[in-house]
């Protein structure tokens, strides 16, 4: 019943397609090249034929990111293993596909029984890995009848449109996942996987997106803006902000005047000509990151620094620029979600944000432990400045509070690894 129900739902959607790509350009994107890029592909995996083939599943970017650090690590013990990604969203694919430690990178056909068969045999894995939600019925019950190891990592209790407790729900989830062989849960969705009571063991675990972002600090160094050419400016840098962000910290900014030696690095989410836009006809003094870059050699970089805000023009260096902050503003709480916070707290800052935080398990634990704080108008983000700006020891009692939640979280993907790697190790 649950599988026929599960079928119909494939088949309807697939049938729904050529309607729904006119809306979606990622739907008509991922459904026009799925099956020629696996075509294309096929000679590569071919010639890997005495190769471990391993095959790790992330639904987009963000689910990737969760995935790197299993892969580098498999890719340090066993550089000889293929490792093949693939992903449900063209803008997963397009950013990871260059990605230096896969040696394949693919689109996840549709869930239909047809396509499973076509796409295992093409790509023949040894072990999948599925990241977080992934929970795809029919790839998973013909991974079981081939044989073949398969893990959930940093699963998620799922966000579903249906309440997980109602019998039809549940059973679903308790059949789809009785078919991993291992399932590992962040540590706050635990419950809801071990309550299932399914055969596969259950080992809580922290996000790895904590070991990624780590490993990519400790491999930080050669950026060409420090922390001295700002002088003794508190730095506020703020991550993928939306135009409800900007407008929020440009007026906090103007109360600020005269008040605190503030400078602020503006990161948009998306930093398209209508963003880029709308910061540069709000900021009258600023500098777009680009042409600091063309000006990095400049004797006068310092002095350009000192007069002007900074708005970063393209993707790629939000990291690196958290490393310049005092206290770092987190977007995309006035919207659809808060952004990451784990990149901020990696450096050990005070965060900030709006209060759309219910996406973010790890902005909720930052919030009740005293290390993140929400904002709902200009005044509130005020007075947190002032706060941090004159009271230091506020400020670094903050700043220990986040290094303590951050660093108790590293260690998971060794955790994963030794769970499914160990006896290849020795």
């Amino acid at each position: 019943m649950i599988e026929a129900i599960y079928n119909l739902a494939i088949n309807t959607y697939k049938l729904l397609v050529p309607i729904i790509s006119r809306f979606s350009p990622k739907i008509k994107i991922r459904e026009k090249n799925w099956k020629a890029l696996l075509e294309l592909e096929k000679p590569k995996i071919a010639n890997a034929v005495n190769k471990k083939k391993i095959w790790v599943h992330s639904a987009s970017m963000g689910e990737f990111e969760q995935a790197k650090p299993i892969i580098e690590k498999i890719k340090t013990y066993f550089p000889d293993y293929f490792v093949i990604c693939s992903f449900f969203s063209p803008s997963g694919y397009e950013n990871q596909k260059n990605y230096r430690y896969l040696d394949v990178a693919l689109y996840m056909p549709i869930d239909e029984r047809k396509n499973v068969e076509y796409f295992l045999d093409a790509i023949q894995p040894n072990m999948a890995l599925f990241v977080r939600y992934e929970i795809w019925l029919n790839y998973l019950k013909e991974l079981k009848k081939r044989e073949i190891p398969t893990y959930l990592i940093n699963a998620t209790a799922p966000r579903s449109f249906f309440p997980r407790k109602k019998s039809f729900t549940k059973s679903f989830y308790k059949k789809s996942y009785s078919l991993f062989d291992k399932i590992f849960p962040i540590e706050d969705d635990k419950l809801f996987f071990i309550d299932l009571d399914i055969a596969p063991e259950i080992v809580p675990m922290h996000d790895t997106r904590f070991d990624r972002v780590y490993l990519r600090i400790q491999q930080t160094s050669g950026f060409f803006l420090k922390k001295e050419m700002f002088n003794d400016y508190f730095i506020l840098v703020a991550g993928s902000i939306w135009k409800p962000d900007a407008e929020l910290i440009i007026t906090a900014v103007e109360q600020l005047h005269n008040k605190v030696p503030i400078k602020i690095i503006y990161v948009p989410h998306e930093p398209n000509s209508s963003n880029l836009n709308f910061l540069r006809e709000r900021i009258p003094n600023h500098k777009f990151l680009s042409e600091l870059i063309t000006q990095k050699d400049s004797l006068e970089l310092k002095e350009i620094i000192a007069k002007n805000d900074i708005i970063v023009d393209s993707v790629g260096y939000l990291l690196d620029l958290y490393s310049l902050a005092d206290v770092a503003y987190v977007g995309g709480g006035f919207g659809a979600g808060i952004h990451s916070v784990i990149e901020p707290a990696g450096y050990f800052l005070p965060i900030i944000c709006g209060g759309g935080i219910n996406n973010s398990i790890e902005a909720q634990q930052m919030n009740r432990e005293g290390v993140l704080e929400v904002v709902n108008n200009p005044n509130q983000l005020v007075d947190l400045i002032l706060n941090l700006f004159n009271n230091r020891e506020l400020h670094s009692n903050k700043k220990k509070k986040v290094e303590a939640y951050f660093t108790k979280r590293l260690g998971s993907t060794e955790q994963v690894f030794d769970k499914i790697f160990s006896p290849a190790k020795t």
